[in-house]
């Protein structure tokens, strides 16, 4: 939110300060990065390379230079591919899916929000291949919710699904920036949701929001078995069960419909 003239003008200052301050650290991270791919060029380090390709693919992201980020995360995902190295394939694969996030939510382009979906599964998928790293596949979990949860797609139910796996992952005790961007999923999962809800972020009462969820969509559909099913990408069955639990709807007096009649065959 804008402040207003008065204020604007009264905290120009800092807010150029602040801004200095920061191009300068990005100055001196990158200078250092490049000292990082001699070394490790020189002693033909291949995964050092490629991880700082993708530090200077994510200053470049900050930055919201994406085109040059996507040249520095496309040369680490090269290195992967060459070196058959699975945790590099799945952190570039994070990265570019990051970027072609960002892209979308800069132009609205379709194209850039499938990219993102398409990057962030195959993600999750070298992950899942790389062994024993849960942080690894826990990043991979929350870069795929952030897609699956923007303005184009909302799938919320699988974010969510993503949004727990993530969290059960990651230790409690550890937060760092790995736990903000899963904070910042749980934000947006919740965002829709009451005021009260905001107090139920913590891993423990995960299930509750997810149940406020099922329910908020449950009303906006109009209570219709099949759209709400369908926008939670689970079976009709399966939502009778979740509505049932939560006392939303009982045996005797769920809605008939010639649609949810017909969603009763699904798996």
């Amino acid at each position: 939110q804008a402040l207003p003239a008065h204020q604007a003008e009264r905290f120009t200052p800092q807010i150029a300060q602040f801004r200095s301050q920061i191009a300068q650290l990005r100055n001196e991270a990158a200078d250092h990065l490049g000292v990082a791919e001699h070394i490790y060029s020189a002693h033909e380090q291949h995964r050092g390379l490629g991880m700082a390709k993708l530090y200077r693919a994510s200053l470049l992201l900050d930055e919201g230079n994406l085109q040059a980020a996507q040249e520095q995360a496309s040369i680490a995902h090269a290195f992967a591919e060459t070196n058959a190295d699975r945790a590099l394939m799945a952190r570039s694969l994070i990265v570019q899916s990051q970027i072609e996030n960002d892209g979308f939510e800069k132009t609205f382009s379709i194209e850039n929000a499938c990219n993102a979906l398409l990057l962030g599964k195959k993600a999750v998928q070298c992950a899942r291949r790389v062994g024993d790293n849960p942080r690894l596949l826990a990043r991979a979990y929350i870069q795929l919710g952030l897609t699956l949860s923007n303005c184009y797609f909302q799938e919320f139910g699988p974010a969510f699904r993503c949004c727990r796996k993530a969290a059960q992952l990651l230790p409690h005790s550890h937060r760092d920036y790995v736990w903000e961007d899963l904070q910042k999923l749980k934000r947006r999962l919740c965002a829709d949701t009451p005021a009260e809800s905001l107090q139920l972020l913590g891993d423990k009462t995960l299930q509750q929001v997810t149940d406020e969820v099922v329910v908020k969509i449950w009303d906006q559909e109009q209570h219709d078995i099949s759209q709400t099913a369908r926008r939670l990408a689970v079976s009709a069955r399966r939502l009778r069960s979740i509505l049932r639990r939560l006392g939303v709807i009982h045996r005797w007096n769920e809605p008939e419909t010639l649609k949810d009649m017909a969603s009763q065959n699904e798996p």
